[in-house]
Protein backbone atom coordinates (compact mmCIF):
# COMPACT_ATOMS: atom_id res chain seq x y z
CA UNK A 1 0.00 0.00 0.00
CA UNK A 2 2.62 2.59 0.76
CA UNK A 3 4.18 1.60 -2.59
CA UNK A 4 1.52 2.33 -4.68
CA UNK A 5 1.23 5.90 -2.75
CA UNK A 6 4.32 6.88 -3.22
CA UNK A 7 4.00 5.63 -6.82
CA UNK A 8 0.56 7.82 -6.81
CA UNK A 9 2.31 10.93 -5.45
CA UNK A 10 5.21 10.92 -8.44
CA UNK A 11 2.38 10.08 -11.37
CA UNK A 12 0.77 13.15 -9.82
CA UNK A 13 4.12 15.27 -9.35
CA UNK A 14 4.41 14.50 -13.13
CA UNK A 15 1.43 15.85 -13.98
CA UNK A 16 1.52 18.76 -12.04
CA UNK A 17 4.74 19.67 -13.81
CA UNK A 18 3.99 18.84 -17.19
CA UNK A 19 0.13 20.92 -16.77
CA UNK A 20 1.93 23.53 -15.15
CA UNK A 21 2.14 26.53 -18.07
CA UNK A 22 5.51 27.31 -19.74
CA UNK A 23 5.11 30.62 -19.54
CA UNK A 24 5.38 30.56 -16.01
CA UNK A 25 8.85 29.13 -15.54
CA UNK A 26 11.11 31.51 -15.91
CA UNK A 27 14.41 30.63 -17.74
CA UNK A 28 16.62 29.76 -15.01
CA UNK A 29 13.64 27.56 -13.38
CA UNK A 30 13.10 25.59 -16.52
CA UNK A 31 16.65 24.53 -16.63
CA UNK A 32 17.64 24.63 -12.98
CA UNK A 33 19.24 22.05 -11.01
CA UNK A 34 16.75 19.74 -8.72
CA UNK A 35 17.89 21.91 -5.61
CA UNK A 36 15.63 24.63 -6.86
CA UNK A 37 12.50 22.17 -7.53
CA UNK A 38 12.17 19.48 -5.61
CA UNK A 39 9.69 16.53 -5.39
CA UNK A 40 7.87 17.70 -2.20
CA UNK A 41 5.71 14.21 -2.75
CA UNK A 42 8.74 12.30 0.00
CA UNK A 43 11.78 14.17 1.55
CA UNK A 44 14.99 12.85 1.17
CA UNK A 45 16.19 10.35 4.21
CA UNK A 46 18.45 12.02 7.13
CA UNK A 47 20.63 8.47 6.69
CA UNK A 48 20.51 8.30 3.13
CA UNK A 49 22.91 5.08 2.63
CA UNK A 50 20.37 3.02 5.51
CA UNK A 51 18.05 0.11 3.90
CA UNK A 52 14.74 1.35 3.05
CA UNK A 53 11.12 -0.79 4.00
CA UNK A 54 9.88 0.03 0.20
CA UNK A 55 13.16 0.30 -2.21
CA UNK A 56 14.87 -1.49 -4.47
CA UNK A 57 13.52 -1.59 -6.92
CA UNK A 58 14.24 2.27 -7.03
CA UNK A 59 11.49 3.84 -8.92
CA UNK A 60 13.81 6.80 -10.38
CA UNK A 61 16.31 9.34 -8.89
CA UNK A 62 16.22 13.43 -8.96
CA UNK A 63 19.61 14.31 -8.13
CA UNK A 64 20.87 10.87 -7.39
CA UNK A 65 18.43 10.32 -5.07
CA UNK A 66 15.99 7.60 -4.95
CA UNK A 67 12.44 9.65 -5.65
CA UNK A 68 11.01 7.38 -3.36
CA UNK A 69 13.15 6.29 -0.62
CA UNK A 70 15.49 9.11 -0.89
CA UNK A 71 18.59 6.79 -0.95
CA UNK A 72 21.63 7.21 -3.17
CA UNK A 73 21.80 6.08 -6.66
CA UNK A 74 24.17 2.56 -6.69
CA UNK A 75 27.21 2.56 -8.02
CA UNK A 76 26.59 0.54 -11.64
CA UNK A 77 22.97 2.26 -12.38
CA UNK A 78 24.15 4.73 -14.45
CA UNK A 79 22.38 5.09 -17.66
CA UNK A 80 20.13 2.34 -16.87
CA UNK A 81 16.96 4.81 -16.92
CA UNK A 82 15.00 6.87 -19.24
CA UNK A 83 16.07 10.91 -18.55
CA UNK A 84 13.04 13.19 -18.41
CA UNK A 85 14.87 15.79 -17.98
CA UNK A 86 12.24 18.05 -19.93
CA UNK A 87 9.50 17.40 -16.96
CA UNK A 88 12.02 18.50 -14.33
CA UNK A 89 15.61 18.50 -14.11
CA UNK A 90 17.86 15.69 -13.36
CA UNK A 91 14.82 13.34 -13.21
CA UNK A 92 15.55 9.81 -14.57
CA UNK A 93 13.05 7.00 -14.01
CA UNK A 94 13.49 2.68 -14.40
CA UNK A 95 12.59 1.38 -17.72
CA UNK A 96 9.77 -0.37 -15.21
CA UNK A 97 8.79 2.79 -13.95
CA UNK A 98 8.38 4.73 -17.22
CA UNK A 99 6.70 1.73 -18.54
CA UNK A 100 3.96 2.27 -15.44
CA UNK A 101 3.62 6.18 -16.23
CA UNK A 102 3.03 6.13 -19.66
CA UNK A 103 -0.18 3.51 -18.69
CA UNK A 104 -0.87 6.09 -16.53
CA UNK A 105 -0.59 8.88 -18.41
CA UNK A 106 -2.55 6.89 -21.63
CA UNK A 107 -5.39 6.19 -19.11
CA UNK A 108 -5.36 10.24 -17.99
CA UNK A 109 -6.29 11.35 -21.87
CA UNK A 110 -8.30 8.61 -22.53
CA UNK A 111 -10.52 9.91 -19.38
CA UNK A 112 -10.34 12.89 -21.46
CA UNK A 113 -11.44 11.60 -24.69
CA UNK A 114 -7.98 12.86 -25.77
CA UNK A 115 -5.09 11.18 -28.29
CA UNK A 116 -1.22 12.66 -27.72
CA UNK A 117 -0.12 14.59 -30.35
CA UNK A 118 3.50 15.04 -31.15
CA UNK A 119 4.79 17.80 -32.90
CA UNK A 120 7.69 18.95 -34.85
CA UNK A 121 8.57 22.25 -35.40
CA UNK A 122 10.97 22.98 -38.16
CA UNK A 123 9.47 22.47 -41.55
CA UNK A 124 6.40 21.24 -39.79
CA UNK A 125 4.77 24.35 -38.18
CA UNK A 126 6.78 27.01 -38.88
CA UNK A 127 10.86 27.98 -40.19
CA UNK A 128 13.27 29.92 -38.73
CA UNK A 129 16.62 31.32 -40.25
CA UNK A 130 19.46 32.86 -38.58
CA UNK A 131 19.93 36.54 -38.73
CA UNK A 132 23.78 35.99 -40.17
CA UNK A 133 21.70 33.96 -43.25
CA UNK A 134 20.01 37.22 -44.29
CA UNK A 135 20.95 39.28 -47.63
CA UNK A 136 20.46 42.75 -46.49
CA UNK A 137 17.51 43.27 -48.94
CA UNK A 138 16.11 40.02 -46.57
CA UNK A 139 16.34 41.36 -43.52
CA UNK A 140 15.03 44.72 -44.59
CA UNK A 141 11.62 43.03 -46.39
CA UNK A 142 11.44 41.03 -42.71
CA UNK A 143 11.92 44.58 -40.79
CA UNK A 144 9.34 46.09 -43.15
CA UNK A 145 6.99 43.58 -42.60
CA UNK A 146 7.24 42.57 -38.87
CA UNK A 147 6.73 46.62 -38.29
CA UNK A 148 3.70 46.82 -40.45
CA UNK A 149 2.28 43.56 -38.51
CA UNK A 150 2.85 45.45 -35.00
CA UNK A 151 -0.36 46.98 -34.49
CA UNK A 152 -2.39 43.96 -35.79
CA UNK A 153 -3.36 40.27 -34.34
CA UNK A 154 -0.57 37.69 -33.13
CA UNK A 155 2.30 37.73 -36.33
CA UNK A 156 2.89 35.05 -38.21
CA UNK A 157 6.40 36.47 -38.34
CA UNK A 158 8.59 37.12 -35.25
CA UNK A 159 12.29 38.45 -34.61
CA UNK A 160 13.94 36.42 -31.77
CA UNK A 161 16.88 38.53 -30.57
CA UNK A 162 18.07 36.91 -27.99
CA UNK A 163 18.66 33.90 -30.54
CA UNK A 164 19.36 35.67 -33.26
CA UNK A 165 16.89 34.06 -35.41
CA UNK A 166 13.55 35.22 -37.67
CA UNK A 167 10.62 32.53 -37.40
CA UNK A 168 7.73 32.74 -39.67
CA UNK A 169 5.07 30.62 -38.48
CA UNK A 170 3.26 28.53 -40.79
CA UNK A 171 -0.19 29.67 -42.41
CA UNK A 172 -3.14 28.23 -40.77
CA UNK A 173 -0.94 26.94 -38.01
CA UNK A 174 -2.31 28.60 -34.60
CA UNK A 175 -6.19 27.46 -35.97
CA UNK A 176 -4.91 24.29 -36.31
CA UNK A 177 -3.22 23.96 -32.77
CA UNK A 178 -6.19 25.10 -31.01
CA UNK A 179 -8.89 22.33 -33.17
CA UNK A 180 -6.01 19.74 -32.63
CA UNK A 181 -5.91 21.00 -28.74
CA UNK A 182 -9.50 19.65 -28.46
CA UNK A 183 -9.12 15.85 -29.08
CA UNK A 184 -4.93 15.69 -28.42
CA UNK A 185 -2.73 16.41 -25.92
CA UNK A 186 -0.16 18.25 -27.69
CA UNK A 187 4.01 17.82 -26.99
CA UNK A 188 6.92 19.71 -29.04
CA UNK A 189 9.42 17.45 -30.04
CA UNK A 190 12.25 19.18 -31.93
CA UNK A 191 16.09 18.64 -32.59
CA UNK A 192 16.05 21.87 -31.57
CA UNK A 193 17.80 23.49 -28.44
CA UNK A 194 15.91 23.81 -25.08
CA UNK A 195 16.46 27.31 -25.36
CA UNK A 196 14.74 27.64 -28.99
CA UNK A 197 11.93 24.89 -28.24
CA UNK A 198 10.71 27.27 -25.14
CA UNK A 199 11.15 30.51 -27.39
CA UNK A 200 9.27 28.54 -30.31
CA UNK A 201 6.61 27.52 -27.70
CA UNK A 202 5.85 30.60 -26.47
CA UNK A 203 5.51 32.07 -30.00
CA UNK A 204 2.74 29.28 -30.76
CA UNK A 205 1.31 28.99 -27.26
CA UNK A 206 1.63 32.75 -25.49
CA UNK A 207 -0.85 31.98 -22.85
CA UNK A 208 0.89 28.21 -22.18
CA UNK A 209 -2.29 26.29 -22.81
CA UNK A 210 -1.76 24.05 -25.22
CA UNK A 211 1.64 22.91 -25.01
CA UNK A 212 2.33 23.43 -20.53
CA UNK A 213 5.04 21.61 -19.75
CA UNK A 214 5.14 19.04 -22.56
CA UNK A 215 8.01 20.69 -24.52
CA UNK A 216 11.26 18.29 -25.51
CA UNK A 217 14.19 19.20 -27.31
CA UNK A 218 17.43 17.67 -28.38
CA UNK A 219 19.29 17.28 -25.13
CA UNK A 220 16.13 15.50 -24.24
CA UNK A 221 16.45 12.70 -26.97
CA UNK A 222 17.94 9.09 -25.75
CA UNK A 223 19.81 9.19 -29.25
CA UNK A 224 21.91 11.68 -30.71
CA UNK A 225 19.57 12.56 -34.23
CA UNK A 226 16.83 10.43 -33.44
CA UNK A 227 13.64 10.98 -32.04
CA UNK A 228 11.72 8.31 -30.02
CA UNK A 229 8.81 8.02 -27.76
CA UNK A 230 10.52 6.50 -24.74
CA UNK A 231 10.43 10.29 -23.19
CA UNK A 232 7.13 10.76 -24.02
CA UNK A 233 4.37 9.99 -21.63
CA UNK A 234 1.81 8.25 -23.48
CA UNK A 235 1.56 4.48 -24.64
CA UNK A 236 2.14 4.19 -28.23
CA UNK A 237 -1.15 2.67 -29.14
CA UNK A 238 -2.01 6.63 -28.22
CA UNK A 239 0.11 8.61 -29.55
CA UNK A 240 0.22 10.56 -33.51
CA UNK A 241 3.17 11.67 -34.60
CA UNK A 242 3.35 14.80 -37.12
CA UNK A 243 6.67 15.55 -38.70
CA UNK A 244 8.22 16.27 -42.02
CA UNK A 245 10.77 14.04 -41.67
CA UNK A 246 10.05 10.40 -41.32
CA UNK A 247 13.97 9.37 -41.07
CA UNK A 248 14.14 10.85 -37.58
CA UNK A 249 11.62 8.20 -36.45
CA UNK A 250 13.00 4.68 -37.01
CA UNK A 251 11.31 2.71 -34.16
CA UNK A 252 7.98 4.74 -34.89
CA UNK A 253 7.02 5.32 -38.35
CA UNK A 254 3.20 3.66 -37.87
CA UNK A 255 2.59 6.58 -35.88
CA UNK A 256 3.85 9.16 -38.18
CA UNK A 257 1.20 11.72 -40.51
CA UNK A 258 3.92 12.86 -42.46
CA UNK A 259 3.50 16.95 -44.02
CA UNK A 260 5.11 18.59 -46.43
CA UNK A 261 8.16 20.27 -45.43
CA UNK A 262 7.38 24.41 -44.98
CA UNK A 263 10.38 26.50 -46.10
CA UNK A 264 9.72 29.94 -45.89
CA UNK A 265 13.50 31.16 -45.94
CA UNK A 266 15.65 31.00 -49.04
CA UNK A 267 18.82 29.93 -46.44
CA UNK A 268 16.83 27.40 -45.56
CA UNK A 269 15.88 25.76 -48.98
CA UNK A 270 19.66 26.25 -50.08
CA UNK A 271 20.67 24.25 -47.11
CA UNK A 272 17.99 21.16 -48.41
CA UNK A 273 19.42 21.48 -51.81
CA UNK A 274 16.86 23.09 -52.93
CA UNK A 275 17.51 26.69 -53.99
CA UNK A 276 15.32 29.15 -55.36
CA UNK A 277 12.25 27.26 -54.37
CA UNK A 278 11.61 29.07 -50.97
CA UNK A 279 8.31 31.17 -50.61
CA UNK A 280 9.99 34.41 -49.75
CA UNK A 281 12.26 34.18 -53.20
CA UNK A 282 8.82 32.83 -54.90
CA UNK A 283 7.09 35.96 -53.01
CA UNK A 284 4.12 34.61 -51.80
CA UNK A 285 2.93 32.09 -49.14
CA UNK A 286 1.35 28.75 -48.59
CA UNK A 287 -2.31 29.18 -48.31
CA UNK A 288 -4.02 27.84 -45.42
CA UNK A 289 -6.97 26.62 -46.57
CA UNK A 290 -5.32 24.79 -49.62
CA UNK A 291 -1.91 23.74 -47.38
CA UNK A 292 -2.06 20.44 -44.74
CA UNK A 293 -3.90 21.67 -41.85
CA UNK A 294 -7.61 21.38 -42.84
CA UNK A 295 -7.14 17.80 -44.44
CA UNK A 296 -4.75 17.15 -41.18
CA UNK A 297 -7.74 18.51 -38.92
CA UNK A 298 -9.79 15.93 -41.08
CA UNK A 299 -7.77 12.74 -40.57
CA UNK A 300 -6.93 13.65 -36.65
CA UNK A 301 -10.91 13.87 -36.49
CA UNK A 302 -11.25 10.44 -38.42
CA UNK A 303 -8.50 8.43 -36.21
CA UNK A 304 -9.82 10.19 -33.27
CA UNK A 305 -13.36 8.91 -33.84
CA UNK A 306 -12.47 5.71 -34.62
CA UNK A 307 -10.39 5.11 -31.70
CA UNK A 308 -12.60 6.00 -29.23
CA UNK A 309 -15.56 3.90 -30.96
CA UNK A 310 -13.07 0.94 -30.33
CA UNK A 311 -12.26 1.62 -27.03
CA UNK A 312 -16.04 1.89 -25.92
CA UNK A 313 -16.88 -1.18 -27.99
CA UNK A 314 -14.06 -3.30 -26.03
CA UNK A 315 -11.84 -4.10 -28.89
CA UNK A 316 -8.35 -3.08 -29.17
CA UNK A 317 -7.58 0.83 -29.74
CA UNK A 318 -4.23 1.36 -31.56
CA UNK A 319 -3.43 4.35 -33.86
CA UNK A 320 -0.94 2.64 -36.00
CA UNK A 321 -3.62 0.28 -38.04
CA UNK A 322 -5.68 3.46 -38.58
CA UNK A 323 -3.19 5.72 -40.33
CA UNK A 324 -1.98 2.69 -42.11
CA UNK A 325 -5.81 2.27 -43.07
CA UNK A 326 -5.89 5.90 -44.01
CA UNK A 327 -2.97 6.07 -46.05
CA UNK A 328 -3.91 2.66 -48.17
CA UNK A 329 -6.93 4.75 -49.09
CA UNK A 330 -5.61 7.35 -50.84
CA UNK A 331 -4.54 5.38 -54.42
CA UNK A 332 -6.97 2.13 -53.59
CA UNK A 333 -7.31 0.54 -57.30
CA UNK A 334 -3.89 2.60 -58.60
CA UNK A 335 -2.50 0.36 -60.73
CA UNK A 336 1.25 2.27 -61.71
CA UNK A 337 3.84 1.41 -64.26
CA UNK A 338 7.11 3.62 -63.75
CA UNK A 339 9.51 3.98 -66.58
CA UNK A 340 12.78 5.83 -66.04
CA UNK A 341 12.40 6.10 -62.85
CA UNK A 342 13.87 2.85 -60.71
CA UNK A 343 17.18 2.29 -62.47
CA UNK A 344 16.84 -1.06 -64.31
CA UNK A 345 19.53 -2.98 -63.06
CA UNK A 346 18.22 -1.88 -59.31
CA UNK A 347 18.27 -5.56 -57.53
CA UNK A 348 15.12 -4.34 -55.28
CA UNK A 349 12.40 -1.66 -57.40
CA UNK A 350 10.33 -1.51 -54.15
CA UNK A 351 13.27 -0.05 -51.79
CA UNK A 352 12.56 2.96 -54.26
CA UNK A 353 10.97 5.81 -52.24
CA UNK A 354 8.47 6.67 -55.04
CA UNK A 355 7.53 2.52 -54.99
CA UNK A 356 7.50 3.04 -51.18
CA UNK A 357 5.21 5.92 -51.26
CA UNK A 358 2.62 4.30 -53.93
CA UNK A 359 2.34 1.04 -52.04
CA UNK A 360 1.88 3.04 -48.63
CA UNK A 361 -0.74 4.53 -50.23
CA UNK A 362 -2.14 1.54 -51.58
CA UNK A 363 -0.97 1.28 -55.15
CA UNK A 364 0.45 -1.68 -57.11
CA UNK A 365 3.58 -0.40 -58.58
CA UNK A 366 4.89 -2.31 -61.47
CA UNK A 367 7.86 -2.60 -63.98
CA UNK A 368 6.16 -4.29 -66.73
CA UNK A 369 2.76 -2.60 -69.04
CA UNK A 370 -0.15 -5.09 -68.48
CA UNK A 371 -3.83 -4.87 -67.94
CA UNK A 372 -4.24 -4.05 -64.10
CA UNK A 373 -2.33 -0.77 -64.79
CA UNK A 374 -4.10 2.23 -64.63
CA UNK A 375 -1.58 4.79 -64.69
CA UNK A 376 2.14 5.57 -66.14
CA UNK A 377 4.77 7.75 -64.48
CA UNK A 378 7.32 8.10 -67.26
CA UNK A 379 9.28 10.76 -69.76
CA UNK A 380 7.19 11.66 -72.89
CA UNK A 381 9.11 9.82 -75.21
CA UNK A 382 9.50 6.49 -73.66
CA UNK A 383 7.49 3.84 -75.03
CA UNK A 384 5.53 3.14 -71.77
CA UNK A 385 4.34 6.81 -71.77
CA UNK A 386 3.23 6.27 -75.45
CA UNK A 387 1.63 2.87 -74.87
CA UNK A 388 -0.38 4.12 -71.81
CA UNK A 389 -1.36 7.52 -73.98
CA UNK A 390 -3.27 5.14 -76.58
CA UNK A 391 -4.78 3.15 -74.24
CA UNK A 392 -6.14 6.08 -72.61
CA UNK A 393 -4.61 5.56 -69.49
CA UNK A 394 -3.13 8.29 -67.13
CA UNK A 395 0.57 9.41 -67.98
CA UNK A 396 1.68 11.28 -64.62
CA UNK A 397 4.79 13.21 -62.92
CA UNK A 398 6.10 12.19 -59.96
CA UNK A 399 4.70 15.00 -58.63
CA UNK A 400 1.17 13.59 -58.72
CA UNK A 401 2.53 11.31 -56.49
CA UNK A 402 3.87 13.45 -53.80
CA UNK A 403 0.72 15.92 -54.36
CA UNK A 404 -1.76 13.13 -53.67
CA UNK A 405 -0.26 13.16 -50.08
CA UNK A 406 -1.15 16.97 -49.15
CA UNK A 407 -3.33 20.03 -49.77
CA UNK A 408 -0.66 22.03 -50.61
CA UNK A 409 1.08 23.75 -53.43
CA UNK A 410 3.15 20.87 -55.67
CA UNK A 411 5.61 19.80 -53.51
CA UNK A 412 9.17 21.91 -54.69
CA UNK A 413 11.16 19.00 -53.80
CA UNK A 414 9.86 16.57 -56.64
CA UNK A 415 12.17 16.35 -59.71
CA UNK A 416 9.70 17.54 -62.72
CA UNK A 417 10.52 14.94 -65.50
CA UNK A 418 11.45 17.14 -68.49
CA UNK A 419 12.12 20.22 -69.11
CA UNK A 420 8.58 20.78 -70.80
CA UNK A 421 6.91 19.57 -67.15
CA UNK A 422 9.71 21.68 -65.32
CA UNK A 423 8.41 24.93 -66.61
CA UNK A 424 4.79 24.67 -64.86
CA UNK A 425 6.41 23.17 -61.71
CA UNK A 426 9.13 24.32 -59.29
CA UNK A 427 12.98 24.52 -60.62
CA UNK A 428 14.11 20.40 -60.23
CA UNK A 429 16.28 19.89 -57.92
CA UNK A 430 17.38 16.14 -56.00
CA UNK A 431 14.52 14.88 -54.05
CA UNK A 432 15.67 13.19 -50.91
CA UNK A 433 13.42 10.05 -48.99
CA UNK A 434 12.13 11.79 -46.31
CA UNK A 435 11.22 14.50 -48.85
CA UNK A 436 9.10 12.16 -50.79
CA UNK A 437 7.77 10.35 -47.78
CA UNK A 438 6.66 13.34 -45.97
CA UNK A 439 3.59 13.77 -48.35
CA UNK A 440 0.23 14.20 -46.06
CA UNK A 441 -1.58 10.88 -47.39
CA UNK A 442 -4.78 12.16 -47.49
CA UNK A 443 -6.06 13.27 -50.25
CA UNK A 444 -5.39 11.97 -54.10
CA UNK A 445 -4.03 14.44 -56.45
CA UNK A 446 -6.76 15.37 -59.44
CA UNK A 447 -4.63 13.59 -62.47
CA UNK A 448 -4.98 15.95 -64.37
CA UNK A 449 -2.75 18.62 -63.13
CA UNK A 450 -0.13 16.65 -63.25
CA UNK A 451 -0.18 15.67 -67.05
CA UNK A 452 3.15 14.37 -69.34
CA UNK A 453 2.57 17.12 -72.26
CA UNK A 454 1.88 15.14 -75.54
CA UNK A 455 5.09 14.61 -78.30
CA UNK A 456 5.80 17.59 -80.03
CA UNK A 457 4.13 20.39 -77.79
CA UNK A 458 6.32 23.32 -77.34
CA UNK A 459 10.00 23.70 -77.26
CA UNK A 460 12.02 21.33 -74.66
CA UNK A 461 12.17 17.60 -74.65
CA UNK A 462 15.01 17.44 -72.31
CA UNK A 463 14.70 14.34 -69.69
CA UNK A 464 15.51 15.76 -65.88
CA UNK A 465 16.12 12.12 -64.59
CA UNK A 466 15.38 11.63 -60.93
CA UNK A 467 18.45 11.50 -59.12
CA UNK A 468 18.81 9.13 -56.07
CA UNK A 469 17.64 9.83 -52.88
CA UNK A 470 19.66 11.08 -50.43
CA UNK A 471 20.50 7.77 -47.21
CA UNK A 472 18.83 8.35 -43.77
CA UNK A 473 22.19 9.43 -42.60
CA UNK A 474 22.56 12.28 -44.69
CA UNK A 475 18.64 13.25 -44.48
CA UNK A 476 19.27 13.11 -40.71
CA UNK A 477 22.35 15.04 -41.34
CA UNK A 478 20.60 17.88 -43.25
CA UNK A 479 17.54 17.88 -40.65
CA UNK A 480 19.88 18.61 -37.56
CA UNK A 481 22.05 21.40 -39.30
CA UNK A 482 18.93 22.88 -40.38
CA UNK A 483 17.27 22.35 -36.57
CA UNK A 484 16.05 25.80 -35.40
CA UNK A 485 17.23 27.89 -38.07
CA UNK A 486 20.70 26.86 -38.24
CA UNK A 487 21.54 26.74 -34.88
CA UNK A 488 23.92 24.06 -32.93
CA UNK A 489 21.53 22.28 -30.73
CA UNK A 490 22.51 21.98 -27.21
CA UNK A 491 23.52 18.59 -26.74
CA UNK A 492 24.26 19.26 -22.92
Amino acid sequence: MAEDSEEDDLEALLRQELERPASSLSEEEAGSPPAKRQFTGQSPRADAQAPSPICPPHPGYMGGLCIRCGGLRPEGEEGAGVALRYIHAGLEVSQREAARLRRGAAEHAAAQRKLTLVLDLDHTLLNSTRFIDLTEGEAAALQREAAAGDAGPPPNLVALPALQTWTRLRPGVRAFLEQAHTICELHIYTMGDRAYARAMAAVLDPEGRLFSGRIISAPDSTQRMVKDLDVVLGSPEHVLILDDTEAVWPRHGGNLLPIARYIYFRACAERFGMPRTSWMERGGDEDPEAGPFPALLRTLRSIHATFFDDLAAGRSADVRPLVAARRRGVLAGVGLLLSRIVPLTSPAPDAHPLWRLATACGATCTLSPGPQVTHVMAPDWTQKAVWGRDRGLQVVTPQWLAESGHRCQVAPHCTAMNARVATAFAPPHPPSAPCIDAAGLWVRADESRFQIPMPGAGAGGVVAPVPAPRSAEEELAVVAAAAGGGQTPDRS
